[in-house]
């Protein structure tokens, strides 16, 4: 990502992070800050896409809403103020976790790719010396 693009992105994440955490914890108070790091972590990844696409805040609740129902049941995350008071957020803090959580998501994703390669190439092997 170049200095241009990584400040859209942060403009885009100072703007829009504490509402939409906000409004996703209301339905998910136990979850609703992870799922938004998780979908802010997503369009980090795929910023020049998720630009391009016009709408990074509708990308952002898709990978939540997608995040929400592939893992129903699990609690996991920070409450919200019960008060019904919007929580505060220290952006900072938030933004190096989500880049820090994207930057593992694409080692995790380097790693599996890598792994299915050398699992192809050894089946191939294998076939081709039998």
């Amino acid at each position: 990502m170049n200095a241009a693009q990584l400040d859209r992105f942060d403009r885009f994440f100072d703007e829009n992070f504490a509402a939409i955490v906000c409004d996703v914890a209301l339905n998910d108070p136990s979850g609703g800050v992870l799922r938004t790091r998780a979908g802010f972590a997503s369009a980090y990844r795929f910023w020049s896409k998720v630009e391009d696409d016009g709408d990074p805040v509708a990308w952002v609740r898709r990978v939540i809403t997608a995040d929400r129902r592939g893992a129903r049941g699990r609690s996991v995350g920070q409450p919200v103020d019960a008060s019904g008071r919007r929580p505060s957020v220290d952006l900072g803090a938030e933004r190096r976790r989500v880049v820090a959580l994207a930057r593992r998501q694409r080692a995790v994703a380097r790693v599996v790719i890598g792994l299915s390669a050398l699992v192809a190439l050894g089946g191939e092997l294998f076939v081709a010396h039998r």
